[in-house]
């Protein structure tokens, strides 16, 4: 617009939210993994897969553009490993800085079961293949588990707002939250998650 810099207005988000991300409590996410690991194949994953990617998500608040692309090898839980955790490469990573994301050893120790049988180069994990079809397949399983995918609400202009809302992000979100009620500084939880 030939140089000029057009007046905008500014952004309130207190005002004009349409879309925000709840957190899994321990009861929804224990259901969603219970009904997904029962469920017939969606989106060409079957249940127990789905339910692993979701565990994956929660315990390494991994993207999941990044756990579409990660591979066995980059996920170090052997039994005699002393530091388990997932060595985030830069080239499956959205930020392309490589880093390094610790497990629980009880969390090391279930994503190890389910890689007992995959080769260092196979796929960590089996997803859908669309991106779109991440979240009908979560929807599907919220569903199964009685779970609200979002509450809606009418906001004072007439605009839909949904909060609370349980996407694929919600995951990533619900591992950022434990962090910070572990007690984890700014500085670690934001190297954590990938910022």
């Amino acid at each position: 617009h030939g140089g000029k810099v057009l007046k905008l207005r500014r952004y309130n988000a207190e005002r004009d939210w349409r879309h925000r991300r709840g957190v899994f409590t321990r009861e929804q996410f224990d259901a969603l993994m219970e009904k997904a690991e029962e469920r017939d194949p969606c989106y060409g994953v079957p249940g127990p897969d789905a339910a692993m990617l979701y565990y994956a998500a929660v315990y390494t608040g991994l993207r999941q553009s990044t756990l579409a692309k990660a591979r066995r090898s980059h996920f170090h839980v052997n039994k005699d490993n002393p530091d388990p955790g997932v060595q985030v490469t830069g080239d499956i990573e959205k930020q392309g800085r490589p880093r390094f994301v610790q497990l629980p050893v009880l969390a090391a120790a279930k994503l190890r079961a389910y890689f007992a049988f995959k080769a260092p180069d196979a796929a960590a994990f089996i997803v859908p293949p669309h991106k779109w079809q991440y979240i009908l397949m979560l929807k599907t399983h919220l569903r199964a588990a009685g779970i609200e995918y979002c509450q809606q609400e009418i906001g004072a202009e007439g605009q839909i707002r949904r909060r609370n809302v349980l996407d694929f992000h919600a995951l990533r979100t619900t591992f950022i939250n434990r962090l910070c009620w572990s007690g984890a500084d700014a500085k670690t939880i934001q190297e954590l998650a990938g910022h």
